[in-house]
This record gives structure tokens, C-alpha cells and sequence, in this order.
């Protein structure tokens, strides 16, 4: 990378983007700017050398391209999850929507040719062309791609700009992306125009009924629960045990089970802008004994940043309209926003057009 032409970071953004990269730093470190540069420089440099990391690269075809995917947003979302430092989740963000990528492509037949990432307040973002995509390793895919930025005067004449870059617009997908996520992208291919990015989010074909949703939907506003469990593990700590993978007996005081991470009160963790929407994947029991009552669903988004739990007790309305919305179903894809530490803004109405693969 070249100090030339660079979009300038901030010494916190710097700092956090190298975090977010895994590279440890002492807390509180007083590297001065350049260095702190310099280190990001060389992790970057490292990471063009595909020669060197990969022994090969060819085409990929006639393979599932989820699967080269799968791997790696399974280890992002349940590693590390509770971070004190939300912007290092941009990352994690970035990588948890590549499934949801992969099965478009797949469903499209390989055919999908541009991806654009939009601001969800501003109206602007960037257009990115993909060129190919190639095979590096069994398991692992490449992406060859190149970028614009592009802004109009308002929100309704962005599609307008996109357009114009995108002649014929074909194939595209629109994703949802934060303002930190998209200086990332520019910043990590500046100098780079064929580096390989793989960004992802809510597809171009789900922003219709999303508008729909925004705009004339009925949300509920809904108070969850982190831990469901949590006034009964006095009584089923077993159980609760077995389910959570958390060692809790009925000799823990409470105390000691907020040290553990099951109480209620410990607000989950949130890495989405005010006023930003997303989808989550709702989830409802499954019973062994027809007849039996749902008393409780389980809400999370695609990197599981957070899984929360929508309790009939608590929202009956709520939880009677979720249910009435999944029908036979065992789960659903639905437009949510946070809106405190332990509310959520809902709308069952309608879903992205296509359920996304995780």
C-alpha cells in the first residue's frame, strides 16, 4: 500500500482494524501512527502473496461455493463473541454474510456479476464488479474484483447512480453495509485493484420487501431475555447444564451465576448503528409431545452477535403474532432494529424473498 491516494485513517481506526485482524497489541499502546501503519502495511503485503500461501489457482467450478464459505463463518460467529470493543466486529460482520453470499451465487447459477454495499442512512457506497472467482485450495475460493465509490443528492437517486456504473445493471445484489465496514473495504483495496473481497449482506432482491416492511409493515416492539433459564436454574440447573453447556448448579449464588454469564441483566451485545436494520432468524421449540404449548423463541442475527429470547410470559401479544407468522414452519426470516439494551423493534409481516442459508 502506497501513502498516495490512500483513504487516511485515524490512529483509533488503525488501532481497531488491527484487532480486528487479530493482531495483539498491548492495551493502551503509544505507538505512534506511522508504526502502527507500517504493521498494517506489512499484514496487507502478507496477505497479497497468495503464491506463497497458496500452492495453486484455478477456476472454480462444479463445486458448491458455500462450502469453501462454511468453515470460516462458523469459526467467526462463535469465536470471541462477546467483544468489549464493537467496531472489531466489522470484521466478523463482513465474513458472517459470505454464506449468504455463496448461496445466491449458487442459486443464480454462477451468474452473479456485481455486488453493491450502501450506507443504510446515507446515499452513497460502493459498486464492486466481480471478475472471477477461482479454487486456491479443496476447500478455500478466491475472488478477483474491482471498485467505485459512488453518492447522489439523496436516497431516491441512488438506484440512478448505481445504474449508471452498472450498464446493463445485471445480476447485482445490494447489501447493507456500516460506514466503518465500507472505509475498511476501501482502505484494504486502494492500491489494490484485484485484491479479493468477499462482502456480504441482505441481497438486492430482498430490498423490495424490505422498503415494504420499513415503510407500511406493523412492528412490534418487544423486550427479550438473554437467558430464558435464569429464574429457574435453582430448580433444572441439570438441565439448564445440558442445554446452555454452562456449569451451573443450584449451590451458585447469584453472583456467581452473572459471573458465569447466564443472568439477565448483562446487556447483550450490540453491533449494529441507531436505527439500522437487519435480519434475524427466529426460531421457535421443537416438541416430542404433540399439544405442547411454545413458550419461548429463540432470536439471533447471521453472526450471532447476539442470541436472545422472545418469552410468551412476557410479550403474549407478541409471541401470538410471531407464531401466527410461521405458521407450520419451524423458523423464519424477519426485518428487525435495536432500539435499547434489551429491545428490539420486529416485523412479521414479510421476509426477504428467498431464506438466506444460515
Amino acid at each position: 500500500m502506497s501513502s498516495s491516494g490512500r483513504l487516511a485513517l485515524s490512529r483509533d481506526d488503525t488501532l481497531h482494524i488491527l484487532k480486528g485482524m487479530n493482531i495483539e497489541l498491548t492495551p493502551n499502546t503509544k505507538l505512534p501512527i506511522n508504526e502502527l501503519e507500517r504493521r498494517l502495511e506489512n499484514v496487507l503485503d502478507s496477505a497479497q502473496r497468495y503464491t506463497i500461501v497458496f500452492p495453486k489457482v484455478t477456476p472454480y467450478r462444479d463445486k458448491p461455493l458455500s462450502k469453501a464459505f462454511h468453515r470460516n463463518n462458523l469459526a467467526g460467529a462463535f469465536s470471541q463473541r462477546e467483544r468489549e470493543d464493537p467496531w472489531q466486529n466489522a470484521f466478523e460482520r463482513i465474513a458472517g454474510h459470505i454464506l449468504t453470499f455463496a448461496g445466491e451465487w449458487e442459486e443464480g447459477g454462477g451468474t452473479l456479476s456485481s455486488v453493491v454495499l450502501k450506507d443504510p442512512v446515507k446515499p452513497h457506497g460502493l459498486v464492486i464488479k466481480i471478475y472471477s472467482i477461482h479454487e486456491v485450495e479443496e476447500k478455500t475460493a478466491l475472488m478477483f474484483v474491482g471498485y467505485t465509490a459512488v453518492e447522489s443528492p439523496d436516497q431516491a437517486a441512488f438506484g440512478d447512480t448505481v445504474q449508471a456504473c452498472l450498464k446493463p445493471i445485471k445480476n447485482a445484489m445490494l447489501y447493507f453495509v456500516t460506514e466503518l465496514e465500507q472505509r475498511i473495504v476501501v482502505v484494504f483495496s486502494a492500491d489494490l485493484p484485484r485484491r479479493a473481497l468477499v462482502l456480504l449482506k441482505d441481497d438486492w432482491k430482498n430490498h423490495k420487501p424490505f422498503c415494504r416492511s420499513v415503510s407500511s409493515g406493523t412492528w412490534y416492539t418487544v423486550t427479550l431475555d438473554r437467558n430464558p433459564f435464569a429464574h429457574l436454574l435453582g430448580v433444572y440447573g441439570p438441565l439448564v447444564n445440558n442445554i446452555l453447556g454452562v456449569h451451573v448448579n443450584r449451590f451458585d449464588s447469584g453472583d456467581e451465576i452473572q459471573e458465569k454469564g447466564l443472568s439477565n441483566d448483562a446487556v447483550p451485545e450490540n453491533i449494529y448503528d441507531p436505527g439500522e436494520y437487519f435480519l434475524v432468524k427466529i426460531q421457535r421449540e421443537v416438541f416430542d409431545r404433540p399439544g405442547q404449548q411454545h413458550r419461548d423463541m429463540l432470536i439471533y442475527d447471521s453472526c450471532k452477535s447476539f442470541e436472545v429470547h422472545m418469552l410468551r410470559e412476557r410479550e403474549p401479544k407478541v409471541f401470538g403474532a410471531g407464531l401466527a407468522a410461521m405458521g407450520d414452519e419451524m423458523k423464519m426470516y424477519r426485518w428487525a432494529c435495536r432500539v435499547g439494551d434489551f429491545q428490539w423493534k420486529i416485523c412479521f409481516d414479510r421476509g426477504p424473498d428467498r431464506n438466506p442459508p444460515w
